[in-house]
């Protein structure tokens, strides 16, 4: 991820300036939208139960995705169908197990899902 988008700004910065923080901004959305129809393909062959989960993940920091609270706060159901998505997810190596919690296997795809679809999109 760092090394991709450090690649990406060394490209794109003219040789005896420096970096800033938009330019590095720039860089990191100018990234997330070239996948971006790679990532929509995905995201329209997930079950509206994983879009949704998704959706919570990538707003949520170090989710307890089976906790009661974040379950009511997304609108997500069961613990059960949680964790049936989860499964899926987790196949598809969209998501993986990380210190307790889930996180997107592929963080291009996590700030994609975050930036053009947000928490209801």
């Amino acid at each position: 991820f760092v090394q991709y988008l450090c690649h990406e700004r060394w490209n794109e910065t003219p040789t005896g300036t420096g970096v800033s923080e938009a330019a590095l901004s720039r860089t990191l959305f100018g990234i997330v939208d070239s996948h971006g129809p790679i990532y929509l393909t995905l995201w329209e062959n997930l079950t509206l139960l994983q879009r949704r989960l998704l959706q919570a993940i990538s707003t949520a920091r170090k989710p307890k995705v089976f906790s009661t609270e974040f379950l009511r706060k997304y609108d997500l159901g069961s613990p059960g169908s949680v964790q049936t998505a989860i499964r899926g997810l987790t196949n598809k190596d969209l998501l993986e197990r990380e210190n307790g919690s889930y996180a997107f296997s592929d963080v291009w795809f996590g700030l994609w899902v975050r930036r053009t679809l947000g928490p209801g999109g």
